[in-house]
């Protein structure tokens, strides 16, 4: 049974990414019944820019976003469509030909679907967005030397989705009840993990791939970062890997009254050197098969420096949100009430 396709795409000031984006989409071997994009406020000309899109025979409106944020965005795209299955789709990233019609398929096969997972590979257009997307998004960058069998014993039996390549039941949104609307990040994978408590029939399409945009320097990684860790810490939840990090970057500090100065110096630079060696350039040589240039090395260094001081920075003030500004966790146990989330624990993996 062929059902109909929403893209549900928010939007602010994406005057230059629309048309490569919307570009992608229209090109599709299947095109989606509507597009909905609902703009937080844009001040540039993206509601122009979108606009010349609507005479390629596809219903595509453009709705307010007073809310601003993504989530809020993706609900209200949501109120003004009719589509059986809505894909989530953001400016900046562009869709393989197929993706579409692969993500809709296991709807049309199976009416319990409740949601549909694809894959992101990373868009690098220069060589320091290569190093970042080696480092930051390691599996991605390696989804096309690996065969789809292999990915699909590699997959997590606990997957718990995010928002990118990623198509959803009208009837399982309505059981969420939509994505937070008071995130600026996270919101997405708050929404997974409440969608996972109602045990959804579910696929995981790793050869369904839309092209995701990388950071380009590191003032821009840490800020990305530091906006995902504290979208993670106003809803209370923190990652294990949060205490490797405060281990890595602290302990050092707290062992210099004990250690002879010279002892701990090359102790701190032997045990650096390792974690950047493990963390960064490593993973660097493992997507490229060599170390192809030298410049990748400091590169990774800085990448991997630049993550690590975002994600505890963000943390941190995404836990003084949590515990100073009410209306986070107000909104959290709102969200989550009547769901295993309440039980949830506060440290995972």
């Amino acid at each position: 049974m062929v059902k109909s396709v929403a893209l549900l795409m928010p939007a602010l000031n994406e005057e230059t990414s629309a048309v490569e984006t919307l570009d992608s989409i229209f090109k599709s071997t299947r095109l989606p019944d509507e597009i909905i994009v609902a703009d937080g406020g844009s001040t540039d000309k993206t509601r122009e820019v979108v606009a010349k899109y609507q005479d390629r025979g596809v219903k595509l409106i453009i709705i307010d976003n007073p809310d601003v944020y993504a989530g809020a965005g993706r609900n209200y795209a949501f109120a003004a469509c009719n589509s059986d299955i809505l894909m989530l789709m953001d400016f900046g990233n562009t869709v393989a030909p197929d993706w579409i019609e692969k993500m809709a398929v296991p709807f049309e096969q199976n009416p319990e679907m409740g949601f549909v997972s694809g894959a992101f590979i990373p868009d690098a257009d220069s060589d320091f967005e290569h190093v970042v997307a080696s480092i930051l998004y390691h599996n991605n960058a390696l989804l096309d030397k690996i065969p789809i069998e292999k990915l699909m014993q590699q997959m997590p039996t606990d997957h718990s989705p995010g928002a990118l390549s990623l198509a959803i039941s009208r009837d399982m949104w309505i059981k969420v009840q939509g994505m937070p609307d008071w995130l600026r990040a996270a919101e997405d994978k708050l929404f997974g993990r409440k969608m996972m408590t109602f045990k959804p029939v579910y696929a995981l399409l790793p050869e369904a791939r839309i092209k995701h945009h990388m950071r380009s320097n590191l003032l821009d990684v840490f800020k990305q970062m530091q906006t995902y860790s504290r979208g993670n810490g106003r809803t209370r939840y923190l990652q294990k890997y949060l205490l490797k990090l405060l281990a890595i970057y602290i302990l050092p500090l707290i062992f210099i009254p004990f250690f002879p100065t010279k002892i701990l110096l090359t102790a701190i630079v032997i045990g650096a050197l390792m974690y950047f060696w493990k963390s960064g350039v490593s993973k660097v040589i493992k997507v490229d098969g060599k170390l192809r240039k030298h410049k990748f090395i400091f590169q990774s260094i800085g990448i991997v420096v630049a993550r690590d001081l975002g994600v505890m920075w963000g943390t941190l003030l995404g836990l003084f949100d949590w515990h100073m500004k009410p209306q986070f966790k107000q909104k959290y146990y709102q969200y989550i009430k009547d769901t295993s989330l309440i039980n949830e624990p506060i440290i995972v993996d």
